[in-house]
Order: C-alpha cells, then sequence, then structure tokens
C-alpha cells in the first residue's frame, strides 16, 4: 500500500513536471510569434496609412518586413519639436512616453517615406478614448503637413456596426485630402461631423476639415475627434519646423 501511494505520488511529479515545461517551452516559441505578428500590424497600417499599399493588399510578414524597412525611415523628435538623432521609432510606444509627467522625458515617433531624396508623406501614430475602449491608430500627411494622405484604426473594442465602423474602409477613406491646417497656417485638425459633412456643415468653407460621421456611434466619433486634436497639437511644433523649412 506505501509503495502504490509513493508510485502515485512520483507519477503526478513527474506528469506535472512534463507537461509544465511543454506548456513552458509553447508559450516562450508564441510569444515570439505573437510579438512578430504585432510588429508586422503596425508596420501593416503605416505602410496602408502612407499609401505605400493598399487596404486590401495580401502580402506576407516577410514582403511586409522588407518593404517597411526599404521604405520607411523613423525617428523621434522631443516635446519641442527637435529631432533626436540616433533613435529610431521602432519599438517606441507614444502611449508609455506619455505616462511621464514630464515632457522633456517624451519621444515622439515620427515615419516618413521619402521620394527622390525628398520627405513625402510622414506617418504619426494616434490614440485616445472612443465610448467602450482606446482607439488606436496612424495619421499620414502629404509633404505639406497638412492634407492628409491617409488614416487607419487598428486596434480598439468598440461596438460592431456602431463604433467599430472606424475600421472600415469607407470611414478611413473620408479622411483622404482633409486638411489640418487652415489658410492662415492655424492647425484646425479633423472633426467627425454629426451625419453627413454635407449636410450638417454649413460653411462650405470648413468642410475640408470635417469627415462623415457614423449614425448612432457619436461617441465614438467624438473620440476621434479629440484623438487627432490631441496627437496633432503634440507634434504641433515638429509640424510647424518642417513646415517652416519647406
Amino acid at each position: 500500500m506505501g509503495r502504490s501511494k509513493i508510485y502515485s505520488v512520483v507519477f503526478v511529479i513527474i506528469i506535472t513536471l512534463f507537461w509544465g515545461f511543454v506548456l513552458s517551452y509553447a508559450a516562450t516559441s508564441l510569444r515570439e510569434r505573437q510579438e512578430f505578428n504585432e510588429i508586422v500590424n503596425i508596420r501593416t497600417n503605416i505602410l496602408v496609412a502612407t499609401g505605400l499599399i493598399d487596404r486590401d493588399d495580401t502580402l506576407a510578414p516577410e514582403e511586409v518586413d522588407e518593404l517597411y524597412n526599404t521604405s520607411i525611415e523613423s525617428f523621434v523628435v522631443d516635446h519641442e519639436g527637435r529631432v533626436l538623432t540616433g533613435e529610431p521609432a521602432d519599438g517606441v510606444d507614444l502611449e508609455v512616453e506619455l505616462e511621464s509627467p514630464d515632457p522633456e522625458d517624451w519621444r515622439l515617433p515620427v515615419f516618413v517615406v521619402t521620394k527622390n531624396g525628398q520627405a513625402d508623406v510622414y506617418a504619426i501614430p494616434v490614440f485616445g478614448r472612443g465610448l467602450w475602449s482606446t482607439l488606436y491608430g496612424y495619421l499620414a500627411l502629404e509633404r505639406d503637413l497638412s492634407t492628409v494622405r491617409g488614416i487607419t484604426f487598428y486596434d480598439h473594442a468598440e461596438t460592431a456596426g456602431l463604433g467599430a465602423e472606424i475600421s472600415e474602409p469607407w470611414f478611413q477613406e473620408n479622411f483622404v485630402g482633409k486638411q489640418v491646417f487652415d489658410a492662415a497656417g492655424n492647425l484646425r485638425s479633423i472633426g467627425v461631423a454629426k451625419g453627413a459633412v454635407t449636410d450638417t456643415i454649413s460653411n462650405a468653407a470648413d468642410r475640408d476639415y470635417f469627415v462623415d460621421g457614423i449614425s448612432g456611434a457619436s461617441q465614438t466619433g467624438r473620440g476621434v475627434t479629440n484623438l487627432l486634436e490631441d496627437k496633432l497639437q503634440l507634434y504641433e511644433p515638429y509640424i510647424r519646423k518642417i513646415r517652416a523649412e519647406n
């Protein structure tokens, strides 16, 4: 009887150790793949926002990686718009950076597409609260740093069929060609209208700074409006510096 108990205990220990090793190995292996997939997802969204690939393109992860590395230059700037040399933006999480109460600590990532030796498109990360979740995306501006080249929202938990429409092409394509600065050089950002822009914005001159809203998702729309204004203000010193140089 005593031997039987010892055998059972030993058997349980061996099984526990074996499956513990298997699960640990699987978790480690999967974590590396998951981290790589997260990087590919972010890079895909930067490529889509900057217009280097279409939304419906299906590229292998290795193709995304190669296109990104050959087409995108990344760096970080400080809160006063100065480029911090020797610091690529890859791996810099803006949300984490802004947790510091001291703006001197902030590193703001910038992603640039160069064409014929000149910066052609600038992309910045954008995020902020929607109705149920934090919305994450990328906003890309043309060389003039006022005209929108594209936008993506790639991570959120908004209501399907309502706020989740921010991930749909029809909503994101609303932003293409919109302006974030007015003719006087004032930062206007882009607002999400409560309905169609042509129906809700009476002044035709203001329509360059609004996009059609999502029916039944006004809170998510306000979130998009606020996060764009907030992040553009954050990058305004850098944007104004480059606009002045151009």
